[in-house]
């Protein structure tokens, strides 16, 4: 099907799969992640990818979003995912897909992306403590993408507002004060600034 690329008849067509075969350096992420954890409704109209920055992707095609960054956190995440067809590929995991998009803000719709944070750390395969290593080794990263210093209201309430629905659920005092805590470490980590007065 493709130079070097041999499948067999009963092979059931993995578009996922068949590009990070021929393009191996390229991790899925972003859209693509979420879609792969169905964090999001909508199916990508453009894979999204991540690669290391000397890396040359001048051979992708033009339906390919293309994300740089340093080798040092290229693989900070990286885990095996099956795609939608079910086979398997190599993405972010779903604490380093959070960090991406709350990270580069431009690279998602904000309806999208609060949607998908707010489903994402409700998940069971969410991983708080994870999430907020990898905050702060990738907030000392200097790119041409924004730092983690999202400054929208909306993200903030958003942050505080799935603390608390965790909170509701909890029927211990010490979890409460447990969570309260995470909730700091994480706006830390996230350099969100304080939550306003009347939220």
């Amino acid at each position: 099907i493709d130079r070097g690329i041999y499948v067999t008849k009963d092979f059931k067509y993995d578009e996922y799969y068949l590009f990070q075969l021929k393009y191996p350096k390229a991790i899925f992420s972003y859209n693509t992640a979420l879609y792969f954890y169905e964090m999001t409704e909508r199916t990508p109209i453009k894979m999204d990818v991540t690669v290391y920055r000397e890396y040359n992707p001048h051979r992708f095609k033009d339906f390919v979003n293309v994300y740089k960054i340093s080798k040092e956190l290229y693989n900070l995440g990286v885990t095996e995912k099956k795609s939608p067809q079910g086979m398997k590929v190599k993405t972010y995991n779903l604490e380093r897909t959070v960090c991406d998009i709350i990270k580069d803000k431009d690279s998602i719709d904000i309806e999208i992306r609060n949607k998908a944070i707010k489903k994402a750390i409700k998940s069971k395969e969410f991983n708080a403590s994870k999430m907020f290593e990898y905050a702060k080794k990738m907030n000392g990263e200097s790119s041409k993408y924004d730092q983690f210093k999202p400054t929208e209201v909306v993200m903030v309430k958003t942050l505080y507002e799935l603390i608390g629905s965790v909170c509701k659920l909890s029927k211990k005092f010490w979890d409460f004060q447990n969570y309260l805590e995470r909730a700091e470490e994480l706006r830390a980590a996230l350099d969100f600034p304080s939550i306003p007065k009347e939220f």
